[in-house]
């Protein structure tokens, strides 16, 4: 057990070791094919956006109003050219060149002209994105990925959306792409990202740590 906070540095060395853990049993095939762990290192959202959407459809939604759940794949709603590219740029860094993955996540996590290139691209693809959003008239929006963050709130400034977003932070640690203007709340993993978050400008009232969704499967009785 660990009695003292860690560093960045340190904190990075544990998470890789993990990594590099899963990686491995899932090139040993010791995860079975329809596993959630069989597709890492892609599908953590998805398998976040699934899992809260089934809770809240059939814990609270349809046993007490006569709304719906709507999932939406914000870029697949953009255009799936867009989508292949954004996402198998990720994958292969994340897969095959983790170090520069690594070094790219931590650089656009400072002040720097690179983390300002999210905001702006993401700003442009928001446009794009809106007719689809009218199409469905939210009354809220829960997102769980920082660029569909990013898009809404741009939206929101622009008057465009008027509704609720909360953003599911899919993380252990706060990283800067998360952080948008409009945000109405932030879901966090746990007690210890509250206060990164307050450094950051967020309102603590703001701020529920509440977890991120989990399969019943890995319950601990």
């Amino acid at each position: 057990m660990i009695n003292r906070s860690l560093n960045e540095d340190e904190i990075y060395n544990i998470t890789e070791a993990f990594r590099m853990a899963i990686l491995d049993a899932k090139y040993d095939r010791r995860f079975q094919y329809r596993d959630r762990m069989s597709n890492f290192q892609g599908g953590c959202c998805d398998d976040a956006s699934d899992l809260l959407a089934y809770y809240l459809l059939e814990k609270y939604i349809r046993e007490t109003t006569t709304h719906e759940v709507i999932q939406m794949d914000f870029l697949k709603s953009i255009g799936k050219l867009l989508d292949k590219t954004i996402c198998d740029s990720y994958l292969f860094m994340a897969k095959k060149t983790p170090s520069l993955f690594g070094r790219l996540y931590k650089t656009t996590n400072k002040d720097n002209p690179l983390a300002d290139f999210v905001p702006r691209t993401t700003e442009l693809l928001a446009l794009q994105l809106y007719p689809r959003l009218a199409e469905v008239a939210p009354d809220v929006i829960i997102s769980v990925h920082p660029f569909a963050t990013e898009m809404i709130s741009g939206l929101k400034e622009r008057r465009r959306i008027t509704c609720p977003l909360i953003c599911l932070m899919t993380d252990y640690g706060v990283h800067k792409a998360w952080i948008a203007p409009n945000v109405d709340a932030y879901v966090v993993a746990c007690d210890d990202m509250v206060n990164d978050l307050r450094r950051l400008g967020i309102p603590k009232e703001h701020i529920y740590p509440y977890g991120i969704p989990v399969h019943s499967k890995y319950k601990i009785n």
